[in-house]
C-alpha cells in the first residue's frame, strides 16, 4: 500500500513540475541564466526589423491596402512570428558574445563614455514615445530649432517596456550592449595592433572613390518679398518670386564675372560678396516701395515729434555738445559692426565634402566628378523645384588637407567593414545557437514571451 501511495505521489509531483516550468530564464549561455527582458528587448527590435526585411522582399505590395496582414507572408521562408522569434534567439545571443569579447580583448568604456550611456539611458528610459518621434522629426527636416509641444497622455519608453516584461536592468544591459559592439568593431579595424586592421592605403583609396570636395555657393532663382520677415505667417508673402527672363539673365551674367573674381582672387568670399551686394540691389529694385516706406516712417516720426522737440529746446542748448559728440562717436562705431556682420565668412564656409552615394541625384554633384582640381565653373540649374539658378562651385584636392581626411577615417572603415563584421558576429551566434555545449534554450520561456503577445 506504502509503494502504490508513493508512486502516485511522484507522478503527481512530475505532473506538477511539467505543469508549472521555470521561465525565469529564456536561455542558458556557457552555463550562466539570462534574463527574459533581454530577449524581450531583442525580441521588439527583431519586430522592426521584420518590417524593413519585409519591404526589401515586397517592394509592391500595398500594405494600405484592406486586408492587409504581414503575417499573409513568408520572411526568408518563414513564417512572420517565426523570423521574429529567430532572430531575436540570434539578437540575444550575439549580444551575449558581444559581452565575452569585449572582455577577451580587455576593452572598457572611459567614465566620458559611461557618463554617456548613463545620461543617455536615462533620457531614453523617461521619455515619451511620442514626443521623441516628433522631435526625430522635426531634426530630419531641419527644425530643431523650434519648440515641440509634448503630446497628452504619451506613452514613456518605461511604460512600453515594463508592460512587456522589460525591466531597468534589462533596458541599461542592451544599451550599453550597442555601445560595446561598437567599441569591439573600432578595436578590430581600427587598432594598428589587430590582425584585421585597416591600413591607409585600403581606407584612402575607399575615400577618394567614394567622396569629392569642392566649394559650392548657390545664387537663387527668385525672391522673396521682404515684408515677409514682418509677417511671417502670412501665406501670399511665403512663397517664393520667380525672377523674370532679364533678372535671370542679368544674374547668369553675374555669374560668369564671379569665375572670373575667384580665379584672380582665389577665393568664393569675395565673389559672395558682389553676389550679396547684387542681391541687395535686386531687392532695392523690386520692391521700391518697401524700401521707400522705411524711409517715410523715419520722416513720420520726426514730424510727430516736432512738438517735443520745441519744448526740449533749452535742455537741447545746454546739452548740444556732448550730443553731437556721443552721435558722432556711435555712427562710425555702428556702421563698422554691421560690415563686420556681412562680411564674417571665411573660405571654409563654401567648403564640403560630399559623398556620391548620399547626392548622386544631384546633377551639380555629377557636374563636379567632371571637372578638373582647382577648376572654377558655373552650373545651371534645370530643376524647377530648386530655389538656385545656379551654382557657383570649384573642385578642390580631396586629399589636400591630411587632418581633416583623418577624420574621416571611422566613417570609411565602418563603410568597407561592416558587412565583415555584421557577418562575423551573425555566424559566431548561429554557431554558438547549434552548439547545446554553449546555449541551451528554455522552450518553455519561448513559447511564454510569444511575439503575437507582445506585437499584436
Amino acid at each position: 500500500m506504502k509503494k502504490i501511495i508513493a508512486i502516485i505521489v511522484s507522478v503527481a509531483i512530475v505532473l506538477s513540475l511539467s505543469g508549472c516550468a521555470d521561465t525565469r530564464y529564456v536561455m542558458t549561455f556557457r552555463g550562466e541564466d539570462v534574463a527574459p527582458g533581454i530577449y524581450i528587448m531583442a525580441q521588439l527590435e527583431a519586430g522592426d526589423m521584420a518590417w524593413s526585411r519585409f519591404y526589401e522582399l515586397y517592394e509592391d505590395v500595398d500594405t494600405t491596402a484592406e486586408g492587409f496582414k504581414i503575417t499573409d507572408y513568408e520572411l526568408d521562408g518563414m513564417g512572420y512570428y517565426e523570423w521574429i522569434i529567430n532572430k531575436a534567439k540570434e539578437m540575444t545571443v550575439r549580444a551575449l558574445i558581444t559581452e565575452e569579447m569585449f572582455k577577451e580583448r580587455n576593452l572598457s568604456f572611459t567614465q566620458e563614455e559611461k557618463d554617456y550611456f548613463s545620461e543617455n539611458s536615462e533620457y531614453k528610459w523617461n521619455i515619451g514615445r511620442e514626443y521623441e518621434y516628433l522631435l526625430q522629426m522635426y531634426e530630419q527636416y531641419g527644425l530643431s530649432g523650434y519648440d515641440v509641444d509634448k503630446p497628452e497622455n504619451d506613452e514613456t519608453w518605461e511604460e512600453y517596456y515594463t508592460k512587456r516584461g522589460v525591466g531597468r536592468k534589462s533596458f541599461d544591459f542592451f544599451f550599453m550592449n550597442r555601445g560595446k559592439e561598437s567599441k569591439l568593431f573600432d578595436d578590430i579595424y581600427n587598432n594598428e595592433e589587430s590582425d584585421e586592421y585597416v591600413t591607409d592605403e585600403v581606407w584612402k583609396e575607399r575615400f577618394e572613390a567614394d567622396y569629392i570636395r569642392a566649394k559650392i555657393f548657390g545664387m537663387r532663382k527668385s525672391v522673396y518679398d521682404p515684408m515677409a520677415e514682418y509677417y511671417p505667417d502670412d501665406p501670399d508673402l511665403s512663397e517664393p518670386i520667380p525672377l523674370d527672363e532679364d533678372e535671370l539673365a542679368n544674374m547668369r551674367e553675374l555669374g560668369e564675372q564671379l569665375v572670373d573674381i575667384v580665379e584672380d582672387k582665389g577665393g568664393f568670399v569675395e565673389a559672395v560678396k558682389v553676389y550679396n551686394e547684387y542681391y541687395e540691389e535686386l531687392l532695392e529694385r523690386l520692391f521700391p516701395d518697401f524700401f521707400n516706406d522705411d524711409d517715410d516712417d523715419v520722416n513720420d516720426d520726426d514730424t510727430d515729434n516736432d512738438d517735443d522737440t520745441d519744448d526740449d529746446d533749452d535742455d537741447n542748448d545746454d546739452n548740444n555738445d556732448d550730443t553731437d559728440n556721443d552721435d558722432n562717436d556711435d555712427e562710425p562705431i555702428d556702421d563698422e559692426d554691421d560690415k563686420d556682420d556681412e562680411e564674417d565668412f571665411t573660405e571654409e564656409d563654401f567648403e564640403y565634402y560630399i559623398k556620391f552615394e548620399d547626392e548622386m541625384e544631384k546633377p551639380v554633384v555629377l557636374f563636379l566628378a567632371m571637372m578638373d582640381i582647382g577648376e572654377v565653373d558655373i552650373y545651371e540649374s534645370d530643376d524647377d523645384e530648386d530655389d538656385t539658378a545656379d551654382w557657383l562651385v570649384q573642385r578642390l584636392d580631396l586629399m589636400e588637407d591630411d587632418e581633416v581626411v583623418e577624420k574621416y577615417r571611422e566613417t570609411i572603415v565602418l563603410d568597407l567593414m561592416y558587412d565583415a563584421f555584421d557577418g562575423m558576429m551573425e555566424e559566431k551566434a548561429a554557431s554558438a545557437l547549434s552548439d547545446v555545449s554553449v546555449v541551451v534554450i528554455n522552450q518553455a520561456a519561448i513559447d511564454r514571451y510569444k511575439p503575437k503577445n507582445l506585437l499584436g
